[in-house]
């Protein structure tokens, strides 16, 4: 029971090693392929309010 016990605490802590093993991509590569961005307006659609002294005198 002790032995499976140990086995498991040191497969365990062998797991991060591993997963830090692996090959990262260069941050720095000008050749890396990046997703596109889109990014919609936040005033599409937006239509001004007329504020004007002549544009309130039609509105009374």
């Amino acid at each position: 029971m002790r032995t499976i016990r140990a086995a498991l605490i040191g497969a365990s802590a062998a797991l991060p090693l591993l997963a830090q093993a692996a090959q990262r991509p260069d941050p720095a590569d000008a050749g890396a392929s990046v997703p596109a961005i889109s990014a919609p307006s936040a005033f599409d659609g937006y239509t001004p309010r007329i504020t004007t002294a002549k544009a309130r005198a039609g509105n009374n």
